[in-house]
């Protein structure tokens, strides 16, 4: 089991966040197909006007989208998390988020004529966080006093978001915006909406590295190593070559490790 899961690790790691969904390059695709796309608008609006064919809304949910990468990015890639006060505040933009996209008419894809499958899916992933919530109050409320810990609000408001975040990632793929009506080259609006999936797939990749190491090493968010390399690649003490899980395993529950 521990062989399967290094190499689930390893080749995610390599393969699809090192190779296929390369973030550097997928970032910079994005970056010319945005100006590119753009400045074709901005040009044809400086010379025939016509602004009336773009709607501020179209890039509002654009913008939504790019930071929902970004956070993904952050947390998951590069290994940031807020503080107490902006986890908070990211914890109830994403409860509301919640809300618009279960009740707004406008936001929620309930209300639209999809499939009813699809329907329940979202559902359950909205309330899925909830659960999971419910569950780790129960879990810790039933525990006995010796077994449990401390309440750390900080490390349980980031647990609380990471679990929310997955539901916007999915959304987000259908608030790319496609919508540009001057644009002069269509390959560059191709470009554009495929680098922004590419780049919302290598996020997703992220998550799963960062979820699989945090339930199999027991390590808390902020204790995770900011190169997934190091859960894979064999250890080298002295002329011995150690596999990862056994330096784990000597570790755990030791202050230092040498």
């Amino acid at each position: 089991m521990s062989e399967f899961h290094t190499s689930t690790l390893r080749i995610i790691h390599q393969y699809f966040c090192n190779g296929i969904y390369h973030p550097v390059f997928w970032s910079v695709v994005a970056i010319a197909a945005t100006i590119a796309v753009n400045s074709a608008q901005l040009f044809h609006l400086a010379v025939h006007g016509n602004a009336e064919f773009l709607f501020a809304s179209d890039y509002l949910v654009d913008i939504v989208q790019v930071t929902v990468s970004l956070l993904f990015i952050l947390r998951f890639s590069m290994g940031y998390f807020f503080g107490p006060v902006g986890e908070t505040i990211l914890l109830l933009l994403q409860n509301i988020g919640c809300g618009l996209l279960l009740f707004h008419h406008q936001y929620s894809l309930v209300y639209t004529p999809i499939s009813c499958i699809i329907k329940v899916f979202i559902i359950c992933q909205i309330a899925c966080p909830y659960g999971i919530i419910a569950i780790n109050i129960v879990s810790d409320w039933c525990k006995d006093d010796d077994d449990k810990t401390p309440p750390n609000y900080r490390e349980f408001v980031i647990d609380t978001n990471n679990n929310f975040l997955p539901v916007f990632m999915g959304h987000s793929f259908l608030c790319i915006n496609s919508k540009f009506p001057f644009a002069v080259w269509p390959v560059s609006v191709t470009l554009y909406k495929l680098a922004q999936s590419v780049i919302k797939f290598y996020c997703i990749h992220e998550f799963c590295l960062f979820e699989m190491v945090l339930i199999h090493h027991d390590i808390i968010s902020e204790g995770l190593a900011p190169d997934y390399a190091e859960y894979y690649t064999p250890v080298v003490l002295g002329e011995v070559k150690h596999h990862p899980e056994q330096v784990f395993a000597s570790c755990h529950g030791n202050d230092l490790c040498i």
